[in-house]
């Protein structure tokens, strides 16, 4: 059922500007984040893995709707982002005051999601922020940071830098070595 939901999101955002949004890059970094999360469910012998699959597929859905709606707006927190050095979340925080992953969130909600995939995805990049469903979120930024380093583009500067929130290795009980 999650899947066919999954499978008929794709076709709510057709016409984003191609110089906007690597969108082939951007559905392999979603299934690829959807199979981490799956895959590290399943490591921690999790029931309900499909679930992970899904929130990773939609973790930056919120990105989609920005570049769709106010795609000159999001040009400009793009641009910032890349001048600056700032993660693309951390730019649109700045710029708009919220990023995608807040926007992802209060879509899901709005299409009467379950509350734990829409808290997950609101809070990917920041998963101790989630109140009920932390570790949910904490799965889907793990998954989304290395399907980063699985499915790399050129184009993708702000990924290129890597970073891990140490919180969210805790939160799942990996350890450290797990990563490197």
């Amino acid at each position: 059922m999650q899947l066919v939901l999954a499978t008929s999101v794709v076709g709510h955002f057709k016409g984003i500007p191609k110089d906007m949004i690597n969108i082939e890059y951007f559905w392999k970094h979603s299934v690829a984040c959807g199979l981490v999360a799956k895959t590290i469910s399943e490591m921690n012998n999790e029931t309900g893995a499909e679930r992970y699959f899904v929130a990773g597929l939609l973790h930056d859905i919120g990105r989609l709707v920005m570049c769709l709606k106010i795609p000159d707006q999001s040009r400009i927190a793009m641009d910032f982002a890349r001048k600056s050095g700032d993660r693309w979340y951390k730019a649109e925080a700045k710029y708009f005051g919220f990023d995608h992953s807040r926007v992802g969130g209060a879509l899901l909600r709005a299409w009467n999601l379950p509350k734990r995939l829409h808290e997950s995805v609101e809070h990917h990049h920041n998963p101790s922020a989630a109140k009920n469903y932390s570790h949910e979120a904490a799965v889907i930024f793990l998954a989304g940071h290395i399907s980063h380093e699985i499915i790399h583009d050129q184009d993708d500067e702000e990924h290129s830098r890597g970073e891990i929130n140490p919180t969210a290795w805790k939160m799942l009980n990996l350890q450290e070595a797990t990563h490197k």
